[in-house]
């Protein structure tokens, strides 16, 4: 190069040979480098071979283990379905006055106990039942000579703790599938209103036997929602007929609806003597009774309150309570809209 930019004479020949093996040299450095590029890409893909042969293995042990998770599955949950169908069946029995201690469940044994505690429920539903109708004949068939106005009252005792009787089976009942998440909900776009005034025409002779001023607010622009109508119904009965059992004669109960944030709230505000408030959550849970509710005058189930709790939730609603002592009490329940 020297030689070329002194415009020296040089070698042509050796000049030629000279750049004939640089060329050789970088050919063969190219050679070498596709080689290697080869051979590196074929390594890769091997990789990738490998890497896939393992994923398709866990794919495949991972196929196995679900199928084997979900055969589990099926037979544990088979085994639990059954029996819990059976139960639901011999329920339905009940609610239809049947009071067969036949159940016959051995297994898981969660389900034996509870069917052994069907069974004994059974038992001493028919025992009671059986009572109340041999002393119910008894009466009406003048077997202790002609009716008195007392043996009159007896009966209409007898008749009054035996409808009282059914609906606490009944109520048992529907706690009982509620809990367990079996109850069934049936959901159509509902007004309200027409709702709150079945509910208060059903309820109305008992506030007119107390002297109670049974009223309601009539708002406007309620919005439609979806709800189960008897079950609801089923709660507005027990909040009114709370509120009415609770109310001294000569009292007021009222009930509202309003819509409010995309919810609609409905309360049921008495002039009752109130509720302690370190017992207004506790009233919600099933055989619970707040202490100033507690006398053979105003004695409940205690199981309205939390039947209606689980209504309301199935509904994605909440429900609660203000009260206190003297002051009367305000049963809420806010449904979505």
């Amino acid at each position: 190069m020297k030689f070329v930019q002194g415009n020296q004479p040089y070698d042509h020949a050796r000049y030629k040979q000279e750049k004939e093996k640089a060329v050789d040299r970088i050919l063969e450095a190219l050679k070498t480098l596709a080689a290697n590029s080869r051979q590196n890409t074929f390594d890769k893909i091997k990789n990738l071979g490998e890497v896939g042969a393992d994923t398709r293995r866990i794919a495949i042990f991972m196929a196995i283990l679900v199928l084997g998770v979900l055969t589990i599955s099926f037979f544990i949950t088979r085994s639990i379905a059954k029996p819990i169908s059976v139960l639901i069946d011999k329920t339905r029995e009940i609610a239809n006055g049947v009071f067969k201690g036949d159940l016959h469940l051995s297994s898981p044994p969660e389900i034996k106990e509870l069917s052994q505690a069907v069974n004994f429920m059974c038992d001493r539903l028919r025992a009671m039942d059986h009572s109340i109708k041999v002393g119910t004949d008894m009466l009406l068939h003048g077997s202790e000579g002609e009716i008195t106005k007392e043996q009159k009252d007896i009966l209409d005792i007898i008749a009054r703790e035996s409808q009282r009787l059914i609906g606490m089976v009944n109520s048992i009942l529907d706690l009982a599938k509620m809990e367990a998440g079996m109850m069934v909900f049936h959901f159509i776009p509902t007004d309200m209103m027409p709702l709150i005034h079945q509910a208060i025409a059903e309820i109305k002779s008992l506030a007119m036997g107390k002297e109670i001023r049974l009223q309601m607010e009539n708002p406007q622009n309620l919005p439609v929602i979806r709800i189960d109508r008897e079950r609801i119904l089923q709660v507005l009965r027990n909040f009114i007929g709370n509120a009415i059992k609770f109310t001294p004669r000569g009292g007021q109960v009222t009930v509202s609806a309003v819509p409010k944030e995309g919810t609609l709230e409905v309360c049921v505000k008495d002039t009752g003597p109130g509720i302690p408030k370190e017992n207004l959550t506790i009233i919600f849970e099933k055989f619970q009774q707040a202490p100033l509710q507690r006398s053979n005058s105003m004695r409940g189930s205690g199981l309205g309150l939390a039947i209606a709790k689980h209504i309301i939730t199935a509904h994605g609603g909440k429900v609660w309570a203000e009260s206190g002592p003297g002051q009367g009490s305000s049963f809420f329940f806010v449904l979505p809209a």
